[in-house]
């Protein structure tokens, strides 16, 4: 399983910091979205704009490391899961109040 962050998870040492283990980040860009503020708090997330691209990047995670993005993220986000522009499937994390009308992944 593989996750796409395009904000504070792309460096290296908070991924560190929230996983408890190194992680390879391969960068990549997701069509169709573009990087918003979240409805709520001065943080990115994402909504879609067929229009725009999102640089980012994906890596690899397990059950334990999806706990441990859960509980960074916080409620106010929800896995979705995207095509990246590879046409390889990839969890996301999305403002819980924005309909991005892509598949949940709860």
């Amino acid at each position: 399983m593989r996750i796409f962050v395009y904000g504070s998870l792309l460096n290296d040492s908070l991924r560190y910091r929230v996983l408890d283990r190194d992680s390879k980040l391969t960068m990549i860009t997701l069509s169709g979205f573009e990087i918003t503020e979240h409805s709520l708090l001065p943080y990115p997330s994402i909504k879609k704009n067929k229009n725009s691209v999102v640089e980012g990047g994906w890596f690899e995670v397990s059950e334990q490391d999806l706990e441990a993005l859960d509980r960074y993220e916080t409620q106010l986000y929800e896995k979705h899961t995207v095509l990246l522009d590879d046409n390889k499937p990839s969890l996301v994390y999305v403002d819980k109040n924005y309909q991005i009308n892509v598949s949940s992944a709860h």
